[in-house]
């Protein structure tokens, strides 16, 4: 397979945004793959934010319910109830720090990143 800019040179690789063929004089190294021009790299690059950006959301989402989860599992019986009972009040505390600090580092993460 020969380049798409250079016909008679070999080509290295695929650009991973449109797939033309690209020699090592064409390719646009990026951290996600080979990109054949700047405009590829460009849109490689942002979709690549994009999906980590998407990943990162989920994740939190998943802390945010998970969260909810045990303090409607612990905290709301017992408020209601008019009784808390302590030996599950430690759990349902340690649980939603940790729930806390690990969107807070997720987001963190992120930023720095990005």
């Amino acid at each position: 397979m020969n380049c798409y800019n250079h016909t008679n040179v070999v080509a290295v690789g695929l650009c991973k945004s449109c797939y033309k063929a690209v020699c090592k004089d064409c390719a646009i190294v990026t951290q996600q793959g080979l990109a054949c021009s700047k405009e590829c790299a460009a849109i490689l690059n942002e979709s690549y934010r994009i999906s980590v950006y998407k990943s990162k959301y989920l994740q939190a989402l998943f802390f945010i319910s998970f969260f909810l989860c045990i303090w409607g599992l612990v905290f709301i019986p017992y408020f209601f109830g008019g009784v808390i009972v302590y030996k599950n009040l430690p759990l349902a505390i340690l649980t939603s720090l940790f729930t806390i600090t690990s969107i807070y580092h997720l987001f963190k993460k992120d930023r720095r990143s990005g």
